[in-house]
């Protein structure tokens, strides 16, 4: 059932890249086929990323997990010109390799968007060394809804993203040590289109701009982006949280117990 919903997500993102505004962007080549890699040697390779419409574009890539990079994360093209993105992939762990960039493409002056898949593709040999299996999802119960009176903690994150499951669980562990009622934990999925605009949203009223990397966290205004920058930060920005960036008030305060997880 998990892998139907997932196709289906899939499917409907794929199609979306057909829309006006994206149908004048073209990447160059249409995937990234790695081929045959070995797990330690991370792979780059150059994206050309090419305006053939009358409007100015600009173009959005989101990594789906921490084994992935793009430099720049943004690109701005006006009509009949092209750009660069340097993509990178280290593998998270042997086998099949099928993993995506999230893209968005919206014209410059504000208006109707789309959003797409790039999809990185191959086969990872296995280290020499095995790796400790992350914990599986599905291997946790379903919790109940977050309480009102705690601080919501959103996590965007892809399904199968390793980085993400990993931090997860030390998310979970770390919230169970903090008194009761003060944080809540939401997953977002960025494969599903609502998630996506929210985390792009949040995004836009970041100084710096651009869409962050996965995992990323959002408490209150504050965005912390990638595996090292959330387990570092998260209490902190726990302690000088407010209203979730993009989200309703709190409400009056109540006795939950500490640290739920929700997903959405």
């Amino acid at each position: 059932m998990r892998a139907r919903s997932l196709a289906s997500v899939v499917a409907a993102l794929v199609l979306l890249a057909f829309a006006p505004a994206a149908a004048q962007v073209v990447l160059d080549p249409p995937d990234w086929n790695i081929g045959r890699m070995e797990m330690d040697r991370p792979v780059t390779r150059t994206l050309r990323v090419r305006n053939d419409g009358a409007q100015a574009m600009v173009v959005t890539f989101v990594t789906t997990c921490g084994c992935l990079e793009a430099s720049p994360s943004r690109v701005s093209l006006a009509p009949g010109t092209a750009a660069s993105v340097d993509m990178s992939y280290a593998p998270e762990e042997p086998g099949r390799i099928s993993v995506y960039f999230v893209v968005s493409a919206a014209p410059a002056g504000g208006g109707g968007g789309s959003t797409s898949l790039y999809q990185v593709r191959g086969m990872a040999d296995p280290p020499s060394i095995p790796r400790a299996a992350a914990p599986a999802e599905d291997q946790r119960p379903a919790p109940a809804a977050p309480p009102a009176a705690a601080t919501e903690l959103r996590l965007y994150y892809s399904p199968g993203c390793r980085s993400c499951e990993r931090l997860i669980a030390r998310l979970e562990a770390g919230l169970a040590t903090l008194p009761p009622g003060t944080a809540a934990l939401v997953r977002r999925n960025v494969l599903e289109p609502e998630a996506f605009e929210e985390l792009v949203a949040v995004a836009g009223r970041q100084a710096q701009g651009g869409v962050p990397a996965l995992p990323a966290l959002v408490v209150g205004d504050r965005v912390l982006a990638g595996e090292q920058a959330i387990e570092a930060g998260f209490e902190d920005a726990i302690a000088g949280a407010g209203p979730p960036a993009g989200g309703p008030e709190a409400g009056p305060a109540a006795a939950p117990a500490a640290g739920p997880v929700t997903r959405r």
